[in-house]
């Protein structure tokens, strides 16, 4: 097993404990929420502003596998057709192109960042920033990937099929 396989095993495998972990909470907040309100009159203080936080990680993190799993959009039936050269050339400029737009999605949302870093929910007292942090890093584990795929995919013809 090589840097590359041994770098995405850890990463996946991290990002999806954290993924279900955040579904976890959310799903057992949203139940205890929803038991102590219609049954015992008494809402959860917060818990909608943690939810929605947990849930923007998740989705953003979410992303970040599916370029890993190479579930982005694409034509699946071409791809079949496709001999080895052009599914080579293709994937590589699908992989610059999503890290391309990662890199600029993730260095736009460090602006946004700096314009919450001092702003504090009411309800919960946590900054903004710890939502809007989500973007820049799930863009940085999609250029990531994407490398990662990339380096994979110019050793390989293997990883052209999968």
């Amino acid at each position: 097993m090589g840097m590359p396989d041994k770098i995405d095993q850890v990463l996946t495998g991290t990002i999806e404990v954290l993924v279900t972990v955040f579904f976890i909470v959310i799903a057992v907040l949203v139940f205890f929420g929803a038991v102590l309100r219609y049954v015992f009159n008494y809402g959860l203080y917060g818990t909608d502003e943690i939810i929605t936080l947990l849930f923007i990680h998740a989705s953003t993190l979410g992303t970040a596998l599916a370029v890993r799993n190479r579930e982005h959009i694409k034509i699946t039936i071409l791809l079949e057709k496709a001999p080895i050269g052009l599914l080579r050339v293709l994937f590589i400029i699908v992989y610059c192109v999503v890290a391309m737009f990662n890199i600029s999605v993730g260095i736009l949302s460090i602006n946004w960042i700096n314009r919450t870093l001092f702003v504090f929910s009411q309800v919960t007292g946590l900054p903004f920033w710890m939502g809007s942090i989500a973007l820049p890093i799930s863009c940085a584990l999609c250029v990531l990937y994407c490398l990662n795929n990339l380096v994979r995919l110019i050793g390989s013809d293997a990883e052209l099929r999968k």
